[in-house]
């Protein structure tokens, strides 16, 4: 019997081996080689939509990406001045997976993870960002990575030309023209209050039965608004919204009949509501001599 029973594992085991013609090591390997070589040949580098924090508290970033195949790479971000990068190291390695791990310090990404708070939240945290990255699935035309540390999914896509700065000076307009203190939005004839902070949406409205607020993580592109993923309020999905320049109301990028209205809030309530500061750089050349007797 116990012969038996030894037979029958060792087939198993056989079979087992059998299913691959190549040993974990050796697949590895030629995973993280093939994976060099579609980083690095993208002509004009790669657009990655990122999301640091694991909550997403502070929105989706966008960060370009050129790779060689020797192991650089160099980095830009709408997080940054449009025309600044910076260039570091990163490598392909096997743990627990195939993972992207930018190891070297790089003055743009960065500053998504240094616990100095450059962007601000916790002193000794910052924003908790990802900068090793576990392959989920690789091609030509796209890549989806998953953060380590976060779990957040950043997706990859292949750039048109190399003008980065174009991008992001785009962005910064249609996010400065989409901004707006508080937003309104009806979906089935329930009226949804909108307040941002960062790039976050938070989403309150009353049915029969509940009041519900759900935050919702976005970001910039050059057509508008995109969510970290797809929301549901009552019973209709809500992918994101279209830029539509000079006007309050931005439709739905998958559903036209929901759009996101931009509310200007009477001056009186700004005056209560927002903070207010004297900038120097705004006074004039008298105010400003008696601003400096003021340090």
């Amino acid at each position: 019997m116990g012969i038996a029973i030894l037979g029958l594992l060792t087939s198993c085991l056989k079979d087992q081996e059998d299913i691959f013609d190549k040993s974990s090591a050796q697949r590895a390997e030629e995973a993280i080689a093939a994976n060099y070589q579609v980083l690095a040949g993208a002509e004009h580098g790669w657009l990655m939509q990122y999301y640091p924090s694991p909550y997403r508290t502070y929105g989706g970033y966008n960060v370009f990406m050129k790779f060689t195949a020797d192991g650089k790479v160099t980095v830009a971000s709408d997080i940054e001045f449009p025309e600044a990068t910076a260039e570091s190291y990163y490598k392909i390695t096997q743990s627990a997976g195939v993972v992207l791990a930018f190891d070297t310090f790089n003055d743009i990404f960065h500053l998504f993870s240094t616990p100095d708070a450059p962007l601000g939240g916790d002193t000794g945290t910052g924003w908790e960002g990802d900068y090793d990255f576990e392959f989920i699935s690789v091609a030509a035309d796209k890549i989806v990575l998953k953060g380590k540390k976060t779990g957040n999914y950043a997706t990859m896509v292949p750039f048109k030309d190399d003008n980065w700065a174009g991008y992001i000076n785009t962005v910064g307009d249609i996010e400065e023209d989409m901004n707006f203190p508080k937003y309104t939005m009806k979906v089935n004839n329930v009226d949804v209050a909108i307040t941002k902070s960062e790039r976050n949406f938070a989403m309150t409205y009353t049915t029969a039965t509940t009041d519900t607020t759900i935050y919702v993580p976005y970001v910039v592109t050059d057509s508008g608004i995109q969510f970290y993923e797809p929301v549901n309020i009552e019973g209709k999905e809500i992918k994101g919204f279209n830029y539509a320049e000079g006007t309050y109301d931005f439709k739905c990028s998958n559903d036209e009949s929901i759009v996101l209205n931009g509310i200007v809030p009477p001056l009186n309530e700004t005056f209560v509501s927002a903070d207010w500061y004297i900038a120097y750089s705004a006074a004039g050349e008298y105010a400003q001599p008696r601003m400096k007797m003021m340090e």
